[in-house]
């Protein structure tokens, strides 16, 4: 089920931030409008938020509907502003939302997802006892998850999947505590 609310105001800003990259075009939050140039197009702050997203026959949950936490483990794909290549990251969706705005062709709604992005991965190899045939290839990320930006907000269609969270402890005097990421 849908639930109607409204961003808060720093999330409102991300939003508008999203839009301006998205569209290469000024946008405004609407209490920001008194300071705006003419050509800003308008971000209201209502938005509809829901709990899980249906994709096919898999089901991506969030962290909004508690029974479907277990699933809100997702990796998504980012184009990189300088040379247009991809990268993929982990992370928790915090929920799913839609929001429109107005545009010179009309009216246009964004399906997006809040969601927290996993910081700094490491590649480990690992191999099973001394058998060079079971050696397995596992991102590790720092558990930490980067600080709010405009980062946290991606289209539904960025989503490439779900994973597997898992806690690795690598080091004996010094223990350092990881996320390992186990594509689904």
């Amino acid at each position: 089920p849908m639930t109607k609310a409204e961003l808060s105001p720093e999330e409102l800003d991300l939003l508008v931030e999203y839009y301006q990259n998205a569209y290469d075009c000024p946008f405004v939050a609407l209490s920001n409008i008194q300071n705006s140039s003419s050509e800003s197009r308008i971000v209201l702050p209502k938005v509809e938020y829901f709990g899980r997203l249906r994709i096919g026959a898999e089901v991506i949950g969030s962290t909004y509907a508690a029974r479907h936490v277990r699933s809100a483990n997702i990796l998504s794909q980012f184009v990189l502003d300088d040379d247009k290549t991809t990268d993929i990251y982990p992370g928790r969706v915090q929920f799913f939302f839609k929001h429109s705005i107005q545009l010179p062709d009309g009216e246009t709604t964004h399906s997006l997802a809040w969601y927290k992005q996993a910081d700094k991965k490491s590649r480990f190899n690992c191999q099973i006892n001394d058998d060079d045939l079971k050696i397995c290839n596992i991102e590790l990320w720092n558990k930490n998850f980067y600080k709010l930006s405009r980062d946290c907000i991606i289209p539904v269609h960025s989503i490439l999947g779900r994973f597997i969270a898992g806690n690795m402890k690598i080091g004996k005097k010094n223990p350092r505590e990881y996320l390992s990421v186990i594509p689904i």
